[in-house]
């Protein structure tokens, strides 16, 4: 039995739309900017099977395209108020994508966004003794990043890209 990797929206879109790069014998794909995307356009989007997720990404790139300093905006607000900012840019950027955002395209490491997988590993790894009930994800969540904040720090993020990575070894 042959295993074929998951691919997830950000792989197919940085295939369709990225820069190939070659490293070592592999082969990978940079994430296109908001012009490439603008540019390949909203049905070439649609074609990495995003469902509607392809209308919002191509919405932000128009804005970001639209008002270029928006950047420079984002790198000076504290985490807080950037979170809100990208959250408000289409309407529809929920505050944990937003967190990813930040991590990712603003460097911003001292952020550990909490979603279902990263959850499940921190539960099982870090926070083993501890019992929480399973339907207050909220409160979990708030642990977990409390967690992450005091023993991980200012590189929390690089934490987070580890457990994610590492998801289906752990």
């Amino acid at each position: 039995m042959r295993l074929i990797p998951k691919v997830d929206s950000f792989t197919r879109i940085s295939q369709k739309m990225g820069d190939r790069i070659e490293l070592d014998g592999h082969t990978f794909y940079t994430f296109p900017d908001a012009e490439t995307i603008l540019e390949g356009g909203l049905s070439q989007l649609k074609s990495c099977n995003l469902g509607y997720k392809a209308d919002n990404i191509f919405l932000v790139a128009k804005k970001v395209v639209d008002n270029l300093s928006w950047v420079h905006t984002v790198e000076n607000m504290d985490l807080k108020d950037a979170n809100q900012f990208l959250s408000e840019l289409k309407g529809g950027i929920r505050p944990l994508v937003a967190e990813w955002i930040l991590l990712f395209a603003f460097e911003r490491t001292e952020l550990f966004p909490v979603d279902s997988h990263i959850r499940d590993i921190m539960c099982r790894t870090y926070l083993s003794r501890m019992h929480f009930p399973k339907s207050d994800c909220e409160k979990i969540d708030r642990v977990i990043g409390d967690y992450a904040n005091e023993h991980f720090g200012k590189y929390s993020g690089y934490v987070f890209e580890y457990l994610f990575a590492s998801r289906d070894a752990l």
